[in-house]
């Protein structure tokens, strides 16, 4: 399992609202993905990044519970790619 975070900062011109991506993967395949706006109007990019990488991490570990349940277990962590250097 792997994911990839993102976050668009403000992107919404009327309420300067940011914008939360995800989206992960098991082997190839696409498993899970959201785009949401945010409720909060953040101050910064990594704010923003932090807060799509906050639900990103529910998603995964949700996702490893149902799988766990079903008898799939991973031994290993789970990686989350982001692309704001600041947040990293």
């Amino acid at each position: 399992m792997r994911a990839y975070s993102d976050a668009d900062h403000g992107s919404d011109p009327t309420d300067h609202k940011s914008v939360t991506r995800f989206c992960i993967f098991l082997g190839d395949s696409l498993v899970s993905w959201k785009s949401k706006k945010q409720s909060i109007v953040s101050q910064s990019s990594t704010e923003v990044e932090y807060c799509a990488m906050a639900s990103t991490t529910k998603e995964i570990v949700w996702l490893r519970w149902l799988l766990a349940d079903i008898g799939v277990s991973f031994s290993h962590p789970t990686p989350m790619y982001c692309d704001n250097q600041s947040s990293i």
